[in-house]
């Protein structure tokens, strides 16, 4: 199958699970995900668990949110559908490298793009949600950004090796994008 394909099924998939299950997913119209009801290993239930993605790369697509980013959306929408809720998770989501535009405010990845930042509605949504956003400051400088030009200035880090080696340091697991 190849993979336009691959994503389509996925993706439909994905809505039949969001709209024929009784839970409400956290990310709506984000994270495609298929439920895999027969698995033998599960999470204990009441466990908290910490996660950190690793979000280096951009997607093809300056008209499409980033894979990576979107991956966080996937793993709070898999879990609530098989009931572990947001409130068990405490996700970071740390931008660097090529990245760095998809968070750019719109204003600025309209003019060099031609498109409204499509990151920006699902980043929204994941901090809703309770996911923290951590941008390399190193990475936006040699990308030729400022803060200026974040959609979010606050969340601006020193670095991302700052605050991967931070959240790591906390037990957060690192999933690399």
């Amino acid at each position: 199958m190849n993979r336009i394909a691959t994503i389509l099924v996925l993706l439909g998939l994905a809505m039949t699970v969001q709209a024929s299950g009784t839970t409400q997913l956290p990310i709506q119209g984000y994270g495609p995900f298929v439920e895999v009801p027969d698995r033998g290993f599960r999470l204990p239930e009441g466990m908290n668990m910490k996660a950190v993605f690793d979000v280096r790369n951009t997607g093809r697509s300056t008209e499409r949110p980033n894979p990576g980013i979107e991956s966080a959306a996937r793993l709070l929408n898999m879990h609530a559908a098989a009931g572990k809720p947001a409130s068990e998770w405490a996700i970071a989501v740390v931008i660097h490298g090529q990245a760095t535009r998809d968070i750019l405010k719109d204003s600025v990845y309209q003019e060099r793009f031609g498109v409204a930042n499509p990151n920006l509605p699902l980043i929204r949504a994941l901090k809703k949600a309770g996911v923290q956003f951590y941008v390399c400051g190193q990475s936006l400088h040699y990308s030729g950004w400022s803060a200026h030009d974040m959609a979010d200035p606050k969340d601006l880090a020193m670095s991302a090796m700052t605050a991967l080696t931070y959240l790591q340091n906390r037990g957060y697991a690192l999933l690399p994008q």
